[in-house]
């Protein structure tokens, strides 16, 4: 039996926007892996090996080690 693919929206840059204020007002430790993935168009395998010292979000640069810190684990 085939199943059919659920059809997901996709956010607007204001709802994108709203979402990455929230999660950084709350200190959500995901939020970097957030920045990664929506505005830098990161894949969620790549978001997961960004670590907070990786990202300076001033600067706008991403450094990149290429492994999962010990950071990830806060974020699931």
């Amino acid at each position: 039996m085939r199943k059919h693919k659920t059809q997901r929206r996709r956010w607007s840059s204001e709802e994108a926007r709203r979402f990455l204020e929230s999660a950084r007002e709350d200190d959500d430790p995901c939020y970097v892996r957030y920045v990664g993935v929506l505005v830098l168009g990161l894949r969620s395998g790549e978001a997961l090996g960004v670590g907070e010292s990786e990202l300076d979000l001033e600067a706008g640069q991403l450094g990149w080690r290429g492994s999962s810190s010990g950071w990830a684990r806060n974020c699931r």
